[in-house]
């Protein structure tokens, strides 16, 4: 009973061991080696394609199978495992009865008693899906590296089309940029020339004026004289030549001339003046500067200007820190901010001087309830000589001495304005 019972258990146990070698597609085998005996489970049948009662098994039965090219490969590591006594593992094509192949992995070891050589055991295992899985992948494998590849040399090629391109625009910018910085100066030397040829012309004027007064004047004090020296002019003589002359005319006329002329004058150093201080001729160091005193004294220097009373509403927040700038030329730069306010108001007019700060920066606001400019305008108000004023109001150089100010301190000037509801000019400096 118990022995029926123990070949119960084999045969369970052999019937699980084929089930679970064919749901894995692996098989096992055993080669005695000295009784030349070979066993193959049932697995191993079905993976070399043989019949289970097929003749009997010899070793050259397997050997034989394996592709003519891959036979030197399996007896070479057999060899090594005969040698080295270490086990071997390797994957060879096989070739069916019907010409079907099949790629199988064979692994086995050798065993042995007192260095004698007497079985072989191991496993074999399809893995024909495995081997075309791999390479199918590596054909994927190998086409994506093909296509970075190439993909890599379209971005090469790009960036270095890029960079030129690049390069070209750089080229192209310098050339804008030189023929912009030419255009500036053309427009900044006819600006120079048109309003210096107005006071210009007009002391050219008054002085041709003025020469033609004194010759007759000239004339009328020789008539004087050789009447008093010779009587050789009489007095009769000498005053019809006072009313040929008009005397009474150019005797005011001379002295309303010599006040034109310095009139004159006093435009064109006040032209210089300005070109003067739009190119920061007068430098001086840079220090600390209250905001709030720096806003007074500004507004000190624009009023003193107006004989009219002005609405000017100052409101400055009260912990400004002092900001390290040249303290004359920020001043300049809001007095001529705060001057052009002035001229645009009213007599009913109100400016407003709001000062606050931020985290980097602080913000001086400046705004009018005036005329305002023109949207069209907007982008050329910093501009040299530009203005809207009528001609002989203004050099056109205030505001543009202000934007170079305040970029040299590296801040900047913003400008917000509608026609007919006022402008406000807002300047920012670093703290």
């Amino acid at each position: 009973m118990d022995v029926l019972n123990i070949t119960d258990k084999l045969i369970l146990l052999t019937e699980r061991l084929n089930e679970s070698q064919r749901m894995a597609n692996i098989g096992s085998w055993d080669w005695d080696i000295l009784k030349d005996k070979v066993w193959w489970s049932d697995q191993t049948y079905r993976i070399f394609g043989i019949e289970l009662d097929a003749t009997k098994i010899r070793y050259e039965t397997f050997f034989n199978m394996v592709h003519p090219d891959e036979q030197g490969i399996v007896n070479d590591h057999i060899k090594k495992a005969f040698v080295e006594k270490i086990p071997y593992s390797l994957d060879s094509r096989i070739i069916l009865e019907d010409g079907t192949q099949k790629i199988v992995n064979i692994q086995g070891q050798v065993l042995f008693n007192n260095n004698l050589a007497y079985r072989m055991h191991g496993t074999a295992q399809d893995v024909t899906w495995r081997k075309e899985i791999e390479n199918e992948l590596k054909k994927h494998r190998d086409f994506l590296e093909e296509t970075i590849i190439e993909r890599t040399a379209e971005l090469r090629e790009s960036r270095e089309y890029a960079f030129k391109t690049l390069e070209q625009l750089q080229k192209t910018q310098t050339q804008l940029i030189h023929s912009e910085k030419m255009s500036s100066i053309g427009q900044l030397a006819a600006g120079i020339a048109h309003e210096l040829n107005n006071p210009i012309n007009f002391i050219n004027a008054n002085a041709m004026s003025l020469g033609r007064d004194i010759n007759d004047i000239i004339a009328l004090l020789h008539m004087y004289r050789e009447h008093s020296e010779n009587n050789s002019v009489s007095m009769q003589e000498i005053k019809d030549f006072e009313r040929e002359i008009d005397f009474e005319f150019v005797d005011k006329h001379i002295m309303q001339s010599a006040k034109d002329i310095q009139n004159g004058v006093t435009r064109a150093a006040e032209i210089i003046h300005s070109l003067k201080n739009l190119s920061f001729a007068e430098e001086a160091e840079f220090s600390t500067c209250s905001i709030d005193d720096g806003i007074i004294r500004a507004v000190s220097a624009a009023t003193k200007n107006f004989d009219r009373e002005l609405n000017i509403i100052v409101e400055t927040q009260a912990d400004i820190p002092p900001i390290n700038c040249i303290p004359g030329q920020i001043e300049k730069a809001l007095t001529n901010l705060i001057t052009n306010a002035i001229e645009a108001i009213d007599e009913n007019g109100i400016i407003k001087i709001h000062a606050h700060k931020g985290k980097q920066w602080v913000y001086i606001e400046i705004s009018d309830d005036g005329s305002g400019i023109d949207h069209a305008q907007l982008n050329r108000v910093f501009e040299p000589f530009f203005t809207t004023k009528e001609v002989g109001k203004g050099t056109g150089l205030g505001l543009s001495i202000s934007h170079g100010i305040i970029e040299k301190h590296g801040g900047k000037i913003t400008v917000n304005s509608e026609t007919g509801k006022g402008t406000k000019f807002t300047v920012i400096l670093p703290l």
